[in-house]
């Protein structure tokens, strides 16, 4: 809470009429038009108190502290004293005897409203100097103000004589000299606040003594009571229950003496209400009774005041607990008081000391998120992260809940807090962070299938700013290889990089954490036909590059890939051996290109039968072929040297005496 908040004229209005045609008493505080800061406290004496309204500035009940009544150093008014201008009497409370709204100018003008508020000095003298309303327009009212005993006559026929005496010309002369009427835009501007009183004619008032267990500087306690009206349950026309409107309060004990100029220090407290499923074959409900389910009912803001209240529709017969939730006042020495729980309703109600308020709590909570009142952050797998807020109290839930999650889940979040409490699995204690200022932190939640967990985000210190913003990461999507959910950074073992491979890829289609990617691959990759391991990338040996050959295709082998790397000896292994060199006629970078020629056995020589690579052909030819009877080269074409033609030289007897080159013939 940043600061006052004031009401508009239109909910301080909307309040008191309601409270006047329900007979609730009322009362207001006097400060004048400067009045900023003014707090006034919700009565002194014990009972239900009711709701605070701030018409200048002062706190409205339930956000913040409320003390006594103290004049504001700014205000116009001298404390105690009568204001001659205003009639008014300053740091003064007032009675509301009546909030009505009645037609101008004597019901003439229907289309104008005027709304006036009738008040008295519980001094029993003293009036406002200001305007009144003419007597003739009252009559016309429509609003209530019967909490004083006055009947208001509307749309009675009266006589001519009636109407002349009733409503003479002039303003409301009161026969009281301590009460009066105000323009609701005179009320607004010369009081600060309006106090209205939750009491019903008829209600009963149920009280059970609690007291906080004394716990260090700046920690929550909670004190927990069983609850159940007494009462016939009535239903309605469609058969289901009817609520009654119940108030339920807690009163706490000041061991300061009072002083009129020194505000009273409270404990800041909030109330909770749940609602529990009563165990079967159980006639009433006992502090140690276990539950068997609980809903979140309704739950009040912190208030650091003397009484905390919390409206609220409930049922006859049913089982609920109420929760008060304190954080004590500095110093703790002064922290040894009792408190009053009360409950304020038509019937009368049975209060216990109650127990077990954790796991009703959680399981108020998970209902709450799992509900139509949470949100689905995520849902995948079947697999669920959802969340549950209450505006009262600034509580934040999130239900992890992987009950139905065949690879349970994987949730990473990330807090910025301040002035918060984090039960990351609540209602244990174990790893709680409570956090005074502004911090970050990161969770991991890490749930096996069929495990819920609950995380809970409360306010630390009421008196303080309290704010809550997270991000997360959440996925159920499982693994290919481990099993585990895919997409969410884990310290220590996941990066949160994942790989997707198509169903045309190996071992596809699947998800795979990058960390696993290579052991999946390992262990359904192809392999290699030269070194049986994975064709995948596998830095420092093998990148990931192949070649693929059919079955047969250079000899013996099955059809299949061969690493880059793993290539040269592949074919070595399979590949035709040169006449010449004894090498395989394959590709080799820097040695051989690949390509050959081919001979029969004994084309030249004994030779054999094969391939001879074009880098040894020439020496292959001078071992094997004829050589010419002038050059001694071999009698082949040799580009750029011999075109391959031969001249035979014969003698004279016409015996062959050699074979020589077409160029060594034209040369001699």
């Amino acid at each position: 809470m940043a600061g006052p908040e004031q009401d508009t004229q239109e909910q301080v209005w909307s309040a008191m009429e309601t409270a006047a045609r329900r007979g609730q008493p009322m009362c207001a505080s006097c400060q004048g038009k400067k009045k900023k800061t003014l707090q006034v406290q919700q009565g002194e004496e014990g009972g239900i108190l009711g709701s605070l309204w701030n018409l200048g500035g002062a706190w409205k009940s339930g956000s913040q502290q409320v003390t006594d009544n103290v004049l504001n150093e700014d205000s116009e008014y001298e404390e105690d004293q009568v204001d001659e201008v205003t009639g008014l009497v300053g740091a003064h409370c007032y009675t509301v005897l009546a909030a009505m709204e009645v037609a101008a100018d004597k019901g003439k003008s229907w289309f104008r409203k005027e709304r006036w508020a009738r008040l008295r000095n519980p001094w029993g003298s003293g009036r406002w100097k200001g305007p009144a309303p003419k007597k003739g327009n009252l009559p016309f009212s429509s609003a209530v103000f019967g909490c004083v005993g006055e009947k208001v006559r509307r749309g009675v026929e009266r006589s001519g004589a009636q109407e002349q005496q009733d409503a003479p010309e002039g303003p409301v002369t009161e026969t009281d000299p301590g009460t009066f009427w105000m323009l609701l835009a005179d009320f607004i501007d010369e009081f600060a606040t309006v106090c209205v009183s939750e009491y019903r004619p008829g209600y009963i008032s149920s009280i059970l003594p609690v007291k906080p267990m004394q716990t260090l500087k700046g920690a929550q306690t909670q004190v927990s009571a069983t609850l159940r009206l007494l009462a016939s349950a009535e239903r309605t026309h469609l058969g289901d229950v009817k609520p009654l409107h119940v108030v339920i309060s807690v009163l706490q004990d000041s061991d300061e003496l009072f002083t009129r100029n020194k505000r009273r220090k409270y404990s800041s407290a909030r109330i909770e209400v749940l609602e529990i499923t009563s165990p079967l074959d159980s006639a009433s409900p006992t502090s140690a009774c276990p539950t068997q389910g609980s809903r979140h009912v309704a739950s009040s803001g912190f208030g650091a005041q003397r009484e905390v209240l919390l409206p609220v529709e409930l049922k006859a017969g049913t089982h609920y607990l109420v929760i008060v939730h304190w954080l004590q006042a500095s110093p703790v020495s002064s922290w040894n008081r009792e408190g009053t729980l009360r409950v304020y309703a038509p019937c009368p109600a049975r209060l216990e000391h109650g127990q077990g308020q954790a796991v009703a709590q959680r399981e108020a909570y998970e209902a709450a998120a799992m509900g139509p009142r949470g949100a689905c952050l995520k849902e995948e797998q079947g697999a669920q992260l959802r969340c549950w807020s209450d505006r009262e109290s600034g509580t934040i839930a999130l239900c992890f809940d992987a009950s139905s999650a065949p690879a349970g889940l994987l949730a990473s979040l990330t807090w910025k807090l301040q002035n918060a409490l984090l039960q990351p699995n609540f209602p244990s204690c174990e790893g709680s962070i409570p956090v005074a200022g502004e911090e970050q932190h990161t969770q991991l939640v890490d749930l096996k299938p069929g495990q819920r967990q609950l995380t809970v985000v409360s306010w630390l210190d009421p008196s303080k700013s309290f704010s809550a913003n997270y991000s997360w990461q959440a996925t159920a999507d499982p693994c290919s290889e481990c099993g585990a959910p895919v997409g969410t950074r884990v310290p220590g073992r996941f990066s949160g990089a994942f790989r997707v491979l198509s169903p045309s890829d190996p071992g596809g289609p699947a998800t795979l954490h990058e960390e696993c990617f290579e052991k999946f691959m390992m262990r359904v990759a192809p392999r290699c036909l030269q070194c049986s391991e994975a064709i995948v990338r596998m830095p420092g040996r093998f990148a990931g590059q192949f070649f693929a050959y059919t079955e047969n295709q250079l000899g013996n082998h099955a059809a299949g890939q061969v690493h880059a790397e793993c290539h040269e000896e592949f074919q070595k292994k399979f590949a035709k051996i040169c006449l010449q060199c004894g090498l395989p006629v394959m590709q080799l970078a820097g040695q051989f290109s690949g390509k050959h020629f081919n001979y029969k056995d004994a084309h030249f020589g004994k030779h054999g039968n094969g391939p001879v690579h074009e880098e040894c052909h020439l020496a292959f030819l001078q071992k094997w072929a004829p050589a010419c009877s002038r050059c001694k080269e071999p009698l082949v074409a040799l580009p750029g040297r011999f075109s391959g033609i031969v001249f035979k030289l014969t003698g004279g007897d016409g015996t062959l005496q050699g074979v020589v080159h077409e160029e060594c013939q034209a040369a001699s």
